[in-house]
């Protein structure tokens, strides 16, 4: 999927992409965030 979108031709918006993966935005840039080395966020309030 990370493959789909990052080869995306440039006239594919980046969330039109995602969309139609089935994907929502917050998905989508959690994804690139992670590819670029990012900080991983916390997803539970507890601990």
């Amino acid at each position: 999927m990370n493959v789909l979108i990052g080869e995306r031709p440039a006239s594919v918006p980046l969330l039109a992409a995602g969309r139609a993966l089935g994907l929502n935005r917050s998905s989508v840039y959690a994804r690139r965030r992670r590819e670029a080395g990012g900080v991983e966020l916390r997803r539970s309030r507890q601990g």
